[in-house]
């Protein structure tokens, strides 16, 4: 029984962190949508979209490493 808890967390530990992956897409689809359309929005985590986009895209290496990795 001991063992399946140790199993069950490690497996917890890869597969919980991928989710964030679809975020940091979606992160990127957004930034690359408001460079096309001149979008205007209230609030912006960076100014220059191609930065935010560098950003997202480096959160998603690494999310996607470290799960891979283990």
């Amino acid at each position: 029984m001991n063992d399946l808890v140790v199993w069950l967390g490690k497996i917890n530990s890869v597969c919980m962190p991928l989710r964030y992956l679809w975020v940091f897409t979606s992160y990127i689809a957004l930034k690359r949508l408001m460079q096309k359309k001149d979008m205007q929005v209230e609030y912006r985590f960076t100014k220059n979209p191609v930065f935010g986009k560098i950003i997202g895209g480096w959160c998603f290496c690494l999310t996607a490493v470290s799960c891979i990795m283990g």
